[in-house]
């Protein structure tokens, strides 16, 4: 029998998905905003992330790696959050923002590869492990981004191109739930 409270998981599926589409629209510097639009727009975000996240991991019943790791993935939006609306100096406020999206990185992986894989996985299971993917490599390439503008370089498009392929990850994520009780 299944104890999780799908209902409050698909809730948080859809408040990270949307969280993340802000976040990708505050770091695409094609898109023409002013700045204090783009810094509320990334707030806005990385706190719907963490919400979102939290959501989800408390909408799982049994202590498991998805559950785990999701809680991870909340710590690293609320790092980020924190870089976001701490009055720190730039080089601390790009340290944060890597570390937030590693530890976003290592939180999808926890869940990912923690989690027994499916026998025959369902169209379903299938998509939403490769949307887990997209996350996990938009958050690597997110902290790879921070880490080239850390070290004086033009770490905004690969960022930005993280954002953007985490985003897609878990709009497919929120898509695809199968209400089963897991994500992957």
């Amino acid at each position: 029998m299944d104890n999780n409270n799908d209902q409050k998981i698909i809730v948080g599926l859809w408040i990270t998905a949307i969280g993340t589409i802000f976040s990708a629209i505050a770091t695409t510097q094609r898109v023409d905003l002013v700045e204090a639009t783009r810094s509320s727009y990334s707030i806005y975000g990385n706190a719907l992330e963490a919400g979102g996240n939290a959501l989800i991991a408390d909408g799982l019943a049994e202590v498991s790696p998805e559950k785990t790791g999701t809680y991870i993935q909340t710590v690293g939006n609320l790092t980020v959050l924190y870089a976001d609306i701490a009055p720190v100096p730039d080089e601390k406020e790009i340290t944060l923002n890597i570390q937030g999206a590693f530890l976003e990185a290592l939180g999808t992986s926890y869940a990912l590869f923690g989690t027994e894989s499916p026998q025959n996985p369902s169209r379903f299971e299938v998509i939403s492990i490769y949307s887990a993917f997209l996350q996990l490599f938009g958050n690597v390439i997110e902290g790879i981004g921070g880490i080239i503008e850390l070290k004086g370089g033009d770490g905004e498009p690969i960022f930005e191109i993280g954002t953007i392929l985490q985003a897609i990850g878990a709009v497919i994520t929120a898509l695809f739930y199968e209400g089963s009780g897991n994500r992957f």
